[in-house]
């Protein structure tokens, strides 16, 4: 059988998705999402989006939303613009 790819439960993505609907820098009382899993890499692709201008980065290498170490040049599926 092919690996599918990982999804999130959809808990985890309702509550996810409330955080960031409700303009929340600190996630909800729960486990961050794994990089994996918001298919997160440590060099975005995307013009203008990188988790240095991410409202959830912590720096200088840490995500409110996402588990374990994320450096300023990363994106994942969550990213979300800072607030000027």
């Amino acid at each position: 059988m092919p690996d599918q790819p990982y999804l999130p439960s959809r808990r985890t993505t309702l509550h996810l998705g409330i955080a960031i609907l409700a303009g929340s820098t600190a996630a909800p009382a729960m486990a961050k999402a794994t990089q994996k899993g918001v298919q997160y890499v440590a060099e975005s692709k995307k013009p203008n989006q990188s988790c240095a201008n991410c409202k959830n980065l912590l720096p200088p290498n840490m995500c409110n939303l996402v588990d374990g170490e994320v450096v300023p040049a990363g994106w994942c599926l969550i990213w979300a613009a800072k607030k000027a």
